[in-house]
């Protein structure tokens, strides 16, 4: 399972109007294991399991039948979803800034332990 990320992302839009300190054209921001539905990494395993440190991802839609979910892949497969509240709170708020997702870096590997279905991924 991966746990954090520094995803890096790029301004949409660099024009600072209130005349401060510019934006910084890319922003860094560690995604931790809150952020991530770790439930979506069982489903993955063994695209995860070919990931290493320092390895690539991009932005990813997963489609459901009854809709889609955001989070992060390697072009070839979904790798995680995004937890709800980092969709709901976090990625609003860096859209606010002119800010979007554009790829993300493992930082590390974590497998994890699923008690209720007596399963290591």
């Amino acid at each position: 399972m991966i746990s954090s990320f520094h995803l890096q992302t790029c301004l949409v839009d660099q024009r600072n109007e209130s005349g401060g300190i510019p934006r910084p054209n890319k922003l860094e921001y560690v995604l931790g294991m809150k952020e991530v539905n770790l439930g979506s990494c069982s489903y993955n395993s063994g695209l995860i399991t070919s990931l290493s440190a320092g390895s690539n991802m991009v932005p990813d839609e997963k489609q459901f039948t009854n809709g889609s979910a955001l989070g992060l892949g390697t072009g070839t497969g979904n790798v995680l979803l995004y937890a709800r509240k980092f969709i709901d709170s976090t990625l609003p708020r860096f859209a606010n800034e002119g800010y979007r997702v554009s790829g993300a870096t493992a930082e590390y590997i974590v497998h994890w332990y699923d008690k209720e279905k007596d399963k290591s991924y």
